[in-house]
């Protein structure tokens, strides 16, 4: 009887994780102005100065991308096609740099940021980067982690938005410690030990 009972709670148990994983999770999402604050909550972070090569595990994609003296500069209109994406080899959960929208060219329509999520699915961000913003730090911290962002046409105003990165930087998503790896495994040893001894 008891033997039954932890067959049908294991079983349920594991078709709950297996529900919480098929779905993907949308990630809260904190935005920074300051770059010591965005440090602070974030683990060590990676700088991609923009000088060549790019920094292993980082590519930078789109159709106006030109990178040149440490500074990436970028523009971005209505068509797909320019929107810019920043891939990662690895899972990441922290994102941000200096960008300047209101220099080059003037003031645009400001940059929506799109996330890929780990698990599937896709993340457009709460906060747009603001076409007036001239050099200053503009990054955020997601609870999910991703795998790429992509910058595309904002709402701000009309107009290309053409825009200017330097020091960038990001950081991966923390790799889950070996006991919690541990106590997982053993609950998948025990689900698959009850289910043996139920058939």
């Amino acid at each position: 009887m008891l033997s039954r009972a932890l067959t049908s709670l294991a079983g349920a148990a594991a078709l709950a994780v297996a529900a919480l994983l098929a779905q993907p999770a949308q990630a809260a999402v904190t935005f920074y102005s300051n770059l010591g604050q965005f440090q602070a909550a974030t683990p060590p972070t990676t700088l991609e100065n923009f000088s060549a090569p790019l920094n292993p595990g980082l590519t930078i994609t789109g159709s106006h991308v030109n990178i040149s003296g440490g500074v990436m500069n970028d523009q971005i209109n209505d068509n797909a096609a320019t929107s810019t994406t920043f891939a990662f080899t690895a899972p990441m959960i922290a994102f941000g740099g200096n960008f300047d929208l209101a220099g080059p060219g003037g003031r645009g329509t400001g940059i929506l940021v799109t996330l890929d999520l780990v698990g599937g699915g896709v993340q457009v961000l709460a906060q747009q980067i603001p076409s007036s913003l001239a050099g200053g730090f503009w990054g955020f911290v997601s609870t999910v982690a991703f795998t790429a962002v992509r910058f595309s046409e904002g709402t701000q105003a009309s107009g290309v938005e053409t825009y200017r990165l330097d020091n960038l930087r990001y950081a991966a998503a923390p790799v889950p410690a070996p006991a919690a790896l541990g106590l997982f495994g053993l609950g998948l040893l025990a689900l698959g030990a009850t289910r043996r001894r139920a058939a």
